[in-house]
């Protein structure tokens, strides 16, 4: 019973977090974005921000309090673009075991104070600029940095799991503890040590999938489906402007005279006479090439496309002519087989995601 009970309370705080965190939008957007980035790599961690709130008190005053922002505050799970983490090592597949990882990504001026208003040195922070440091002259400075707007400020998080430190810096100026040491990460979990207390250990706030994997698990990013079926679109698209460019040439074909002089295009209309002189001739130009014999290479090449990603009827797409029960069943394992490497992607992702 003693079980049960803590099962419901734990589904409970599960269901809890799944909606807080927004899981299944950043689920939907993070596997739409896997079909064309190299990777999907979402960031799981616990915040809290504090507000200035007003009250009106019982004197008919106005006081300011410090409340806790619901919207910014809490378990929160978010989509992190390839180009925000920064990596140690490309040939190495599992994130956990990168020595160090580097979160930059730009934020407004204002939510950085939220976040890091209370430190010392939040007031040399400034919005547009970056503030560095002359190795000479032993002084920092300031300039304006061009990839910065006039609201926007650069926060670079330096993760090192074997270290246990975390690092925050606001376009430069740091943010962190006086004592460098004492920035522990703050993702944990918990351990046994070989006398068996359980103490808690770092861990990387990071889940990563892919939609297929480049070779034998030893890359850090995956092929996208973007990348897998580029060759076949581009042969798609030729395809398709050299047989439109036939289909036109077939319904208005070019006009050849002999002995009428040149005839205007606007003398060619339907139920018109037009008199030419005695011996002219006019000859329509015929193809030779066989225009059906395109737009089916065309579709073969489509179907090739479909088969290795999905197909219609998996999609709610009813293919022409009749199919027995026995072949919509083949057709549905095929594609399920089809989607299998990926399918194991994401089941991995989610697995790692879950447990963060």
């Amino acid at each position: 019973e003693e079980d049960r009970e803590a099962a419901l309370v734990m589904q409970d705080l599960l269901m809890y977090a799944y909606k807080h965190a927004n899981y299944e939008s950043n689920m939907l957007f993070g596997i739409i974005g896997a079909l064309v980035n190299p990777a999907i790599i979402m960031e799981v961690g616990y915040v809290e921000v504090f507000n200035e709130g007003k009250r009106r008190l019982k004197d008919g005053k106005v006081d300011k309090v410090k409340v806790l922002d619901e919207i910014l505050s809490g378990l929160k799970s978010n989509i992190v673009p390839c180009d925000e983490l920064l990596i140690e090592n490309w040939y190495q597949y599992e994130i956990q075991r990168q020595r160090f990882l580097i979160r930059r990504r730009f934020i407004s001026y204002d939510e950085a104070g939220l976040l890091y208003g209370d430190h010392l040195n939040w007031k040399y922070v400034r919005p547009g600029r970056q503030t560095l440091y002359d190795i000479e002259s032993l002084r920092f400075y300031s300039q304006a940095d061009p990839t910065l707007s006039a609201t926007l400020v650069e926060e670079v998080t330096y993760y090192n799991r074997q270290e246990d430190l975390q690092v925050c810096f606001l376009s430069g100026v740091y943010v962190g503890e006086t004592d460098v040491n004492a920035n522990p990460m703050k993702h944990r979990r918990l351990a046994l040590t070989p006398d068996g207390e359980v103490i808690s250990v770092p861990f990387y706030p990071f889940a990563k999938g892919g939609f297929e994997p480049i070779d034998e698990r030893r890359f850090f990013y995956y092929k996208s489906a973007a990348s897998k079926f580029h060759s076949e679109q581009a042969l798609v698209n030729t395809m398709y402007r050299l047989n439109i460019d036939a289909t036109i040439l077939g319904v208005a074909p070019p006009i050849f005279t002999s002995g009428a002089g040149k005839i205007d295009s606007g003398i060619i209309v339907p139920g018109t006479q037009h008199e030419l002189g005695p011996g002219a001739t006019v000859t329509p130009f015929q193809l030779g090439s066989n225009i059906s014999a395109g737009w089916q290479a065309m579709q073969r090449i489509e179907d090739s496309i479909t088969e290795s990603s999905q197909s219609q009827i998996r999609q709610g797409i009813p293919e022409p002519g009749e199919k027995t029960a026995t072949e919509i069943r083949r057709l549905e394992e095929n594609a399920l087989t089809q989607l299998g490497i990926c399918g194991r992607m994401m089941g991995e992702f989610v697995t790692d995601l879950g447990n963060l």
